[in-house]
């Protein structure tokens, strides 16, 4: 009887001794580090896109619609604001300028849209 513990069944070719890596493995590692460089790569150009075409996505509107939700019933809107696109514009560039990061997000309270924006839509009681 043998003291060292044998490799699982099928974990290795018949007849490989167990220091060796099959073919198949090597090709599985080398192609699993292609994979890895390739996402890595395609996440900082779609960072690096996403943060030269983010102002943009506001351009392209006529107007930027800013919608209250109920609180007790998530999927009722309340009122709808609409929001000129250079009064939004004017907004993100200035919470963008005021930000530390390089991707940020931004946002608009319901005081904002209501200072900024004219009544689209209300819910009728």
């Amino acid at each position: 009887m043998s003291v060292l513990a044998s490799p699982p069944q099928n974990a290795l070719a018949p007849g490989t001794p167990a220091l060796y890596l099959r073919r198949s493995d090597k090709i599985a590692r080398r192609a699993h580090t292609w994979l890895i460089w390739t996402v890595g790569l395609g996440l900082a150009l779609f960072t690096t896109w996403a943060a030269l075409t983010s102002l943009e996505r506001i351009t392209r509107n006529t107007a930027i619609y800013c919608a209250v939700f109920d609180e007790e019933s998530p999927l009722d809107v309340i009122t709808i604001y609409e929001v000129p696109v250079d009064v939004v514009l004017r907004e993100t560039e200035r919470q963008l300028d005021a930000s530390r990061n390089e991707i940020s997000h931004v946002g608009f309270t319901i005081k904002w849209a209501q200072q900024n924006g004219k009544v689209a839509y209300t819910k009728q009681a």
